[in-house]
């Protein structure tokens, strides 16, 4: 069974915006279209060189999917403002957010 039948059998209606950075101010990202063209087009060019080239030597069906999904999610990593300065507070450990350990303590 291929993995676009897979893919397009179990898709959910999920919203595919990119959170909002808890450090910056809330604004609403468009979500990016999952496309070869889209994807291209929100790469800085050393990054599209290298997606198209990935993509270029990718066989078909589950190793393209894994390619493609890579970069469609650095494009959407790209697609806010900040990117370096967010990867940086998180490596040295600033400005995280702590995760509830459990569900209850989430409701209590």
């Amino acid at each position: 069974m291929s993995s676009i039948f897979l893919r397009e059998r179990h898709r959910w209606d999920v919203d595919m915006r990119i959170p909002p950075d808890p450090c910056m101010p809330v604004a609403k990202s468009a979500p990016l279209p999952r496309t070869i063209d889209a994807v291209s087009r929100s790469l800085a060019p050393e990054k599209r060189e290298a997606f198209l080239r990935a993509l270029g030597q990718a066989v078909r069906g589950p190793e393209l999917d894994a390619v493609f999904d890579t970069w469609w999610m650095e494009a959407m990593f790209d697609a806010v403002p900040g990117r370096a300065g967010r990867l940086e507070r998180t490596v040295a450990g600033r400005d995280l957010l702590r995760l509830p350990d459990t569900l209850e303590e989430e409701q209590s």
